[in-house]
């Protein structure tokens, strides 16, 4: 194939890829991969550009992007944890088979590296960089749009009407809407809150905070399309009730505004100190106590509509049954359980660990005794259909790959920030501050996200920390003259 046509194959290959971004369980491919719940269509034009783009672009430049270094270390080093495991006593679970969840493990972190590579190398300038945002900002608007469908006649009718029934059970192998939760064309609502957290709300974020828009348009002439699409956004994810989801999308925004924020606080201590002599602090402190009020309210309001949280101020239910029968309450204890075996694993191994997709093997050895009271810890020890896992991204690390391949995964994170950082403080390009606070947004959001999931196949961090690789490597490339 010539070498035009071969570039232009890839192009609408990738363009493919981000308009697929927001199915996530795509049946057709789960069912390939043996029924996997992580099977996004947006895999299916991964697979082909690994073969017309990456391999032949390592093959003619033999170069990879400089930050891929402590990712690749990182891979090998757990690899070399699930060939050790081969050589411990690791306990049997319900027959499921060692080989198969190694495998499914090793492929969904292949898949994920591969996720980053294609971001990273396919984006070289501006220009395709912006036409890749605008194609990922048709993909976010499909997400929105469907989400408010299902909310809107969510609050109408309770209910919901059957082509929203078909679409689900064409684009999700779970085939189902959800009570009061909006799921978008994902396969459940922390996942959409997943999809808005790690890649959509941190990139409208950043362009609305920096004041730029890849359109030349705005509305009134003064919002952007990428301030329409964060308000909208931030209302989708509301309407998941997906307590990480909020809780992250609130670090985010914190973070964002933070600068401003300081900004604005000493203006106005220094404003009322020369005629009052208003002291810094106060303002701080006055702002904390506005902050607690809030989240009191905010608190009360989610407790009004999902009923998950109508516990949260139950402290007498505290008092009674201690903090673990509390946070049942709540429908967090279940979590506790899955994070604290993934530790204890961890502890069992700690240098190595037990291998990826070892850990749900543990899991009757190590789950505490309360865990045996909870519903869903009696169903997946005695019903589950599965192998379980740890629910957390900083939990599976530890205890499959050890301190050894957390720390590897942790080094590239933070050479990440660091490309982040100099984007922020020292790019010149038009968008590069821009984003430089998107990879921060990003990484800020992925260590509250890494709580809820643990898995390295769904493709919106990889994506993410892809455009600031290749949003650094444009900044810091030559001229093209």
């Amino acid at each position: 194939m010539q070498p035009d046509k071969l570039s232009r194959l890839n192009w609408i290959l990738w363009v493919g890829l981000l308009l697929a971004l927001p199915v996530t369980s795509f049946p057709m491919i789960a069912n390939i991969f043996g029924g996997s719940n992580v099977a996004p269509l947006s895999l299916v034009f991964l697979l082909v550009l690994v073969f017309t783009f990456i391999l032949p672009q390592v093959i003619k430049t033999g170069r990879l992007p400089a930050q891929i270094t402590p990712l690749l270390l990182f891979f090998l080093a757990a690899v070399l944890s699930t060939s050790l495991g081969w050589f411990r006593n690791i306990p049997s679970f319900r027959g499921a088979s060692l080989f198969a969840n190694n495998l499914e493990g090793v492929l969904t972190l292949v898949t994920g590296i591969a996720f980053y590579l294609v971001t990273a190398m396919i984006i070289q300038d501006e220009k395709t960089l912006c036409q890749s945002l605008r194609w990922i900002n048709i993909a976010g608007t499909l997400i929105l749009f469907v989400s408010l469908l299902q909310a809107l006649y969510w609050q109408l009718d309770h209910d919901y009407p059957e082509y929203l029934w078909q679409l689900q059970r064409l684009v999700s192998v779970k085939e189902m809407l959800f009570v009061r939760r909006t799921t978008g064309l994902a396969m459940e609502p922390s996942w959409l809150a997943h999809q808005l957290n790690m890649l959509f709300l941190p990139l409208w974020l950043a362009f609305t905070v920096q004041g730029r828009s890849i359109y030349g348009w705005r509305l009134c002439k003064r919002l952007s399309a990428e301030n329409i699409l964060l308000a909208t956004a931030l209302i989708v994810l509301f309407t998941t009730l997906s307590r990480i989801g909020w809780l992250t999308a609130g670090a985010i925004l914190a973070f964002a505004f933070y600068p401003l924020l300081c900004c604005w606080v000493k203006a106005i201590a220094q404003g009322r100190s020369q005629r009052r002599g208003l002291p810094e602090g106060f303002v701080w402190a006055a702002l904390f106590l506005g902050g607690v009020i809030s989240l009191y309210v905010l608190g009360r309001v989610a407790a009004q509509i999902d009923p998950k949280m109508r516990a949260i101020f139950d402290f007498e239910t505290l008092r009674r049954i201690g903090f673990m029968g509390w946070m049942s309450r709540l429908s967090l204890a279940e979590r506790f359980m899955y994070w604290d075996v993934g530790y204890q694993v961890y502890r069992l191994y700690p240098i190595f660990g037990v291998g990826l997709g070892g850990i749900g093997f543990y899991f009757t050895r190590f789950v505490p005794s309360f865990g045996y009271g909870l519903p869903e810890i009696y169903e997946v020890i005695g019903l589950g259909a599965g192998l379980p896992n740890a629910k957390n991204l900083w939990a599976r690390l530890l205890g499959e790959t050890g301190i050894l391949g957390f720390i590897l995964f942790v080094v590239w994170l933070y050479r990440l920030a660091k490309d982040a950082r100099f984007l922020y403080l020292h790019g010149n390009r038009e968008f590069s501050r821009t984003f430089g606070l998107f990879g921060g947004l990003v990484l800020v959001a992925l260590v509250l996200e890494g709580f809820s999931l643990d898995t390295f196949g769904l493709p919106y961090y990889w994506l993410s920390l892809g455009m600031v690789t290749a949003a650094w490597r444009i900044e810091t490339q030559p001229e093209q003259v």
